[in-house]
């Protein structure tokens, strides 16, 4: 079965794919307490994760993973400090 581009990839459950420049889904809700990993799949390309706040910040990374947990419930805005159009958001509940 070929997979249509335009379809987004799917992601595990509390998982942000960061894949083509953006960050997969770009809003994603969890329970308070539970950990939210970002997964750096990029083809090598350097990004990073972190809070518009600076409550947290991965650094520069090409692969692998980098996994916060949210214990408040609120929204949680966060880029990458690489390219400045990748931008996303927690919604911690």
């Amino acid at each position: 079965m070929q997979t249509d581009s335009t379809t987004p990839p799917s992601v595990a459950e509390g998982e942000v794919l960061i894949k083509s420049v953006s960050f997969t889904p770009r809003e994603l809700r969890v329970t308070a307490g539970k950990p939210v990993t970002w997964r750096f799949d990029d083809g090598g390309l350097e990004h990073s994760v972190t809070a518009d706040d600076n409550s947290f910040d991965s650094g520069r990374l090409s692969s692998g993973t980098f996994a916060q947990t949210f214990n408040n419930p609120g929204n949680v805005n966060y880029h990458c400090t690489v390219h400045a159009r990748m931008r996303g958001t927690v919604i911690v509940w």
